[in-house]
């Protein structure tokens, strides 16, 4: 399984975004695997989707979710303190609520590949002390 964050989920399914070339290049690496994302990246994607391009592109990623290739991870009660204690040991990166959650669940579920595209995610550890294996694609 990856993760993957709200960047790619927009560039994917805005051919405007200054990435949308370098995440598409790099879904081919993914194949036969689905992506899994938290309910709060998912939502902060359909907010940015909405404003660059309307439900046509929450459309996309709505079609992405219903065709399988995305999974939305329900974070347990656990997941969820992880991610609250992960924002008050980060917050000086920040990290967000959608990165917590992600790194919540790589924690507990032992899913270490996260696409995302900010490289604050190299900075975060998991409980273990282990780091996570971020998939960064730069501009073209």
């Amino acid at each position: 399984m990856t993760l993957i964050d709200t960047g790619p989920l927009v560039a994917l399914h805005d051919a405007r975004d200054s990435f949308y070339s370098a995440c598409v290049g790099l879904v081919p690496q993914f194949a036969l695997q689905r992506f899994v994302t938290s309910w709060a990246c998912f939502a902060e994607a359909m907010y940015l989707l909405g404003n660059s391009g309307g439900f046509q592109l929450q459309a996309s990623l709505w079609k992405m979710w219903r065709d399988g290739y995305l999974e939305l991870a329900s974070l347990s009660n656990d997941e969820t303190e992880l991610a609250a204690t992960m924002m008050d040991k980060y917050q000086d990166h920040p990290m967000d609520l959608a990165d917590a959650t992600l790194v919540a669940v790589a924690d507990f579920r032992g899913w270490r590949k996260v696409f995302t595209l900010d490289s604050h995610f190299f900075a975060y550890r998991l409980r273990d002390g282990s780091a996570l294996d971020v998939i960064l694609p730069t501009k073209a």
